[in-house]
């Protein structure tokens, strides 16, 4: 299970430090996407397989979508030596991400947030919405 916030920054070369606990969570090989929420998405692979399988059960026509958006902008790279990982500038663009980010891990992969954005995402939640989704979910 990936879990925790996490604040750091990207340097000049676009690289990214993960911290140690989302690093042994993630292995050497990843996978990085664009997320639906102007987020950048890495998976290890294990959880990016199971992801890739979600996917593949679609309706082909419902897929086309799905498949252009999440494959179409996904890249197999490794976490270096150092424990960084470089964030392309095609996924920096999208995401808008300055220096300053945050990793956040929810559940099964990593979500990496501009700073900004990720206050104003965290601004938006309501307490009142989780309590109905648990609910539903019968807890």
């Amino acid at each position: 299970m990936i879990l925790g916030e996490f604040k750091h920054t990207l340097d000049a070369k676009n690289r990214t430090f993960l911290p140690a606990k989302l690093r042994d969570a993630l292995g050497e090989n990843i996978v990085i996407a664009r997320g639906i929420d102007k987020c950048i998405t890495v998976y290890p692979m294990e959880s990016w397989k199971k992801f890739e399988a979600s996917i593949e059960q679609l309706p082909p026509i419902k897929a086309r979508q799905v498949r252009r958006w999440i494959y179409g902008f996904a890249l197999d790279t490794t976490v270096d030596s150092q424990g960084r990982v470089v964030i392309p500038p095609a996924f920096k663009q999208y995401a808008d991400l300055g220096k300053n980010i945050v990793s956040l891990g929810v559940g099964d992969h990593i979500e990496i947030w501009s700073d900004e954005a990720y206050e104003a995402m965290v601004g938006g939640m309501k307490a009142e919405d989780i309590e109905e989704t648990l609910i539903e979910m019968g807890m």
